[in-house]
């Protein structure tokens, strides 16, 4: 019995030989090479074959856990006039109103753990490197519903806001969107919590809350005040309807802190509407920046055409921003604030003809100063309300084409529209003569983009 065991050692012992013997990279045994010694040769090649393929496995796994993604998005873009300001991919210079632009260029890295991730997103322009996305989130393994993220990350305000600008059917978030929310971006904490299938109702909530710098995500935080910011949001699918309702509500609270005493509101001086300086304001002193946003979203699938997307959005509230502009206040800014009364809405459809082709079309409004109304512009020479207290339209229309799985092209023009201001007395402000009437501000934009 003994030697029926040895024999098949003996056979792999001299095929082992004879496979070193005709491979110049394995050592040959030496000549007197006993059986017991030939066996552990073999052995040790075994296990170093064992060893090289749990290093590769190692690596393996850990490289099934990364997705590196991203996209490029070129474009070119015409305006009605010279030096035009844009909310479509900036203002135009003072000596062209037509451009070649590359307008994002991200690339996006993602390291799924079984309970954590970390995500870093960075957009690559020929005016520098700019980080988008950088944040760690680890998740509870029991009910799988809660997570905490902390880093870099949207702010969980509305629904436009979290869309992806990879996604989004026309070039560029709303006016309001950009003005409010600049960047989309914002460095904090935030809580989410999203149901399963097992929670019954709960399965269609998703809750949003976080505390936030409320500088954005390129500067670090260099006061004591925090902007709290959160979303509740509900899924209602019907599938034997082929048809889909969310929606959701948003608040966020801040504060800003002031680098000086000069504070400014709109007030009435000799019945005129104008801004007014707040006396006895001190530097240092903080001022309330709080919105309020309703959102809702209706998917359907259209036989034979297509899916239709119908979405809209409300923002209202009081806002903090730079004194005679609208621009996000931060600290160190010695011009000082104005407190205003905002409001920002819009509707949007959006519908899919087949694989290939989608149209879309939307109607956007933002008013910096909701107390104001166009007439009250230009009124008296003494009132010092200008252009940037004029609500501001856009009608965009749309026309996307899938190339293939990665490329897509758009096509778009943007009608913009602003408030006219009071027209029986532009002359009291030379700079608001052309805003006595809807002047030329309309863009096209031509964009391709390539996603992987």
């Amino acid at each position: 019995m003994k030697y029926l065991f040895a024999t098949p050692l003996v056979l792999l012992a001299l095929s082992a030989g004879f496979a070193a013997e005709g491979d110049s990279t394995q050592p040959a045994a030496p000549a007197g090479t006993t059986l017991e010694e030939a066996i552990t040769n073999v052995k040790g090649q075994v296990d170093g074959l064992n060893e090289s393929y749990l290093e590769t496995k190692s690596i393996v796994d850990k490289l099934a856990k990364l997705k590196v993604g991203g996209y490029v998005q070129a474009q070119w873009q015409y305006a009605d006039s010279l030096n035009q300001a844009s909310v479509n991919g900036g203002n135009f210079t003072t000596a062209s109103q037509e451009r070649i632009a590359l307008r994002r260029a991200r690339l996006k890295t993602t390291w799924q753990g079984t309970t954590s991730r970390y995500v870093m997103e960075i957009d690559a322009l020929p005016t520098g490197l700019v980080i988008k996305d950088v944040n760690a989130q680890i998740s509870e393994p029991w009910l799988k519903a809660f997570s905490l993220t902390a880093g870099v990350m949207d702010r969980p305000f509305g629904f436009e806001v979290g869309y992806s600008s990879s996604m989004i059917e026309l070039p560029e978030r709303t006016r309001g969107s950009q003005i409010l929310m600049p960047g989309e971006k914002d460095l904090g904490v935030m809580v989410e919590f999203a149901g399963t299938d097992k929670m019954g109702f709960a399965e269609h909530l998703n809750v949003k809350f976080g505390g936030f710098t409320g500088l954005g995500s390129a500067l670090a935080e260099n006061d004591n005040e925090k902007d709290y910011i959160g979303r509740v949001g509900i899924s209602l699918p019907f599938y034997d309807l082929n048809l889909a309702i969310d929606g959701g509500f948003s608040g966020y609270l801040g504060k800003v802190t002031n680098s000086t005493g000069k504070v400014s509101e709109i007030g009435k001086v000799a019945d005129t509407l104008t801004w007014v300086s707040l006396a006895g304001k001190k530097a240092l002193e903080t001022y309330d920046r709080n919105l309020m946003g309703v959102d809702a979203q209706v998917y359907y699938d259209i036989p034979v055409i297509g899916g239709i997307s119908l979405r809209g959005e409300y923002w209202w509230g009081e806002w903090v921003s730079v004194a005679g502009n609208t621009g996000l206040y931060t600290l160190g800014d010695t011009n000082g604030v104005t407190l205003r009364n905002v409001s920002s809405w819009y509707l949007m459809a959006v519908q899919n003809i087949g694989s290939k082709n989608q149209l879309a079309v939307r109607y956007d409004v933002f008013d910096p100063s909701t107390d104001v109304e166009g007439t009250d512009i230009a009124k008296a020479k003494s009132s010092k309300l200008g252009v940037n207290d004029a609500a501001q339209s856009t009608l965009g229309l749309g026309w996307n084409y899938f190339w293939d799985e990665a490329v897509r092209f758009t096509l778009n023009y943007d009608f913009n529209m602003n408030e006219k201001v009071n027209s029986a007395n532009p002359a009291n402000n030379a700079g608001l003569k052309k805003w006595s009437d809807d002047f030329d501000n309309n863009q096209v934009t031509v964009r391709m983009q390539v996603k992987f």
